[in-house]
């Protein structure tokens, strides 16, 4: 190494020894036109420097070594910056894909938790209703049920008044309270076109029916049959009608009603005191007779 340090100062020297032996520049005259013609060209001075001495840096075995090596850790270090970028791009793609996945989980959160929400209050509603429904199946079968049947009519003959006994009984597990029972009896043609519901009518109050009891409802009404119409009745073409309205309350305090209807001759004819129901204007549960 200090070799080449010598050979440099060396050189150096000689370049310095060459500038100090040039002759001292002195101003003269231009030449003229005809002086500077190439053929007087050599009466002018000449300017040029001294040619250069060429220099060849030779580097000893320990220099080449030491620029191997930095070379070979020059290499290293853009293999390692290398893969470190590579690090980095893949680091940031691997940041990127769970920063995408974060995201579709976070939605998937969200609707899972609507869709809990709509599932929650669908469970809630059924809830609800199924409750109301126990509720209703509850009432409904331990409320009070009031039927009417049984109905015999006796003295239905010409010249007589008939008189009519009416059974009302609580198919309930629970009484039946503040009974109110209205009463009609017509005599028109069969079948009726309707039933008439005239001002004049019979109401029987009763308190209470206890659940499986059943009581007694009698009418007697100041209605003459007369022969003309009891013939009609025995031929079929007129009926004697008697019809009603029970109302009633139950334990929880709701107001029920229980229609009923039944017929005397016409189809069923007058050979008979019990009285068949018919198919209108009855809601009665049990009946002996069609109607």
């Amino acid at each position: 190494m200090f070799r080449s340090y010598w050979v440099i100062a060396i050189a150096f020297g000689l370049v310095s020894l060459a500038h100090a032996k040039e002759p001292a520049r002195v101003p003269h005259e231009a030449p003229s036109v005809e002086e500077s013609k190439p053929d007087k060209a050599d009466n002018g001075i000449d300017n040029r420097w001294p040619a250069p001495i060429p220099v060849i840096i030779i580097e000893s075995e320990e220099q080449s070594t030491h620029a191997g090596e930095r070379e070979n850790r020059s290499d290293d270090h853009e293999a390692a910056d290398l893969q470190a970028q590579r690090k980095a791009a893949d680091a940031a793609e691997r940041s990127a894909t769970s920063a995408e996945r974060q995201e579709r989980t976070a939605w998937a959160q969200v609707v899972l938790a609507i869709l809990g929400a709509v599932i929650a209050a669908a469970a809630v509603w059924l809830s609800i209703k199924t409750s109301n429904r126990a509720e209703r199946t509850a009432k409904a079968q331990i409320i009070a049920y009031l039927t009417a049947h049984d109905v015999v009519i006796r003295n239905c003959a010409a010249g007589f008044i008939p008189e009519i006994e009416l059974s009302i009984e609580n198919s309930g597990q629970t009484p039946a309270r503040v009974i109110s029972n209205k009463q009609w009896i017509h005599i028109g043609h069969f079948p009726p076109d309707e039933l008439p519901r005239p001002e004049v009518k019979d109401v029987k109050s009763i308190a209470i029916v206890g659940p499986g009891k059943f009581v007694k409802s009698s009418c007697k009404r100041h209605i003459d049959i007369h022969t003309v119409q009891f013939i009609e009745m025995t031929k079929g073409t007129s009926a004697l009608y008697f019809y009603g309205i029970v109302e009633y309350l139950d334990v929880f305090g709701d107001r029920h009603t229980l229609k009923y209807a039944f017929k005397h001759g016409g189809d069923v004819g007058v050979g008979h005191e019990e009285m068949a129901a018919m198919n209108i204007h009855n809601d009665a549960s049990y009946f002996k007779h069609g109607g």
